[in-house]
């Protein structure tokens, strides 16, 4: 998210060059007209950009905390079914509470979700036993709509979070906008008009190409290419923060975020192979991605779950 920010600040402050030396640019109606095209893409990109800036947990953290209560009464529940298959001597039903019991930490919200629903219909054939063991069919009823409440807030966030995603690909949309901008009509404008007003070419220039990431002096963002994209579950359609995104052959690692994006910027024009890893998660084979000078490639990933220890 920081990197939108300094992106869209650094193309503000090419704005305020163009503004500061308006006098450069008075008769110049094509010019003018491009650098109007891009100060209302600039503020579209503020508008989308403060949006993508509002913390993540709030739209997170319902699902995780109804994930932690699910998770418990799924502790409970399995426990209580180890109970009636020991009171009934059922070797296979004892095995699948246990495996239950066991693979709670270990398994996406999804088939959290799921399993949920139907350890619920299990447990509730047996209620004959609630006197016996100590359970009600309100536990059983309050248990499942734990499940369902979680399967709503999933699918709220997921809601949200597919909202996210849309605004970052206006947000990129709008970016590459700008960047045509600026070195199809800016750029050359500022070079010819440079011995005529050399103090606005200076100041331009100092900003436009110096990011502050040591790349080489003279040096633009035309020459150079980007892949982004995102990392999800592909049962769940969540974002994983934290997975390890990297392109083979080149020493290049990316974390991804709270959203679940990555980006390598600053790269030549050509091939490349990325892959990911992920804890909790099989490695998929590496994709294929080919990328242009000044393009940017999108490479969304999604991970499927390893599966349950015991399943």
């Amino acid at each position: 998210m920081n990197k939108l920010v300094q992106r869209m600040n650094r193309y503000q402050s090419l704005l305020r060059v163009l503004d500061q030396y308006a006098d450069a640019l008075s008769g110049k109606t094509e010019i003018i007209a491009a650098k109007d095209s891009f100060s209302e893409t600039l503020e579209q990109l503020e508008s989308v950009v403060s949006d993508l800036v509002y913390p993540l947990a709030f739209i997170k953290g319902p699902v995780k905390e109804q994930r932690l209560r699910l998770r418990s009464s799924f502790q409970r529940i399995s426990r209580l079914g180890i109970l009636i298959a020991k009171k009934h001597k059922d070797p296979v039903m004892l095995s699948q509470m246990k495996t239950y019991r066991s693979m709670v930490y270990n398994i996406s919200s999804y088939r959290m979700a799921e399993n949920s629903r139907d350890l619920a219909d299990v447990i509730e054939s047996y209620l004959e036993d609630g006197e016996t063991i100590g359970f009600t069919a309100t536990d059983i009823a309050n248990f499942r709509q734990d499940a369902e409440d979680f399967s709503g807030t999933m699918r709220s966030t997921r809601a949200q979070l597919e909202d996210r995603r849309k605004m970052r690909t206006d947000v990129e949309v709008m970016f590459k906008a700008c960047a045509s901008i600026i070195t199809e009509i800016i750029d050359p404008f500022v070079q010819f008009s440079a011995p005529a007003y050399p103090d606005f070419a200076t100041a331009y220039k100092l900003i436009r190409y110096n990011s502050g990431k040591g790349k080489t002096t003279g040096s633009t963002i035309s020459e150079t290419a980007e892949i982004s994209g995102t990392v999800a579950d592909a049962a769940t359609n969540l974002p994983i923060e934290g997975a390890t995104v990297f392109v083979t052959a080149y020493n290049l690692l990316a974390d991804t975020d709270a959203d679940g994006c990555y980006v390598f910027e600053g790269l030549a024009p050509g091939e490349y192979r990325v892959g990911c890893t992920a804890d909790g998660y099989i490695t998929p084979a590496v994709t294929v991605v080919s990328v242009a000078a000044g393009d940017s490639a999108d490479a969304d990933i999604f991970l499927a779950a390893l599966p349950a220890s015991g399943t």
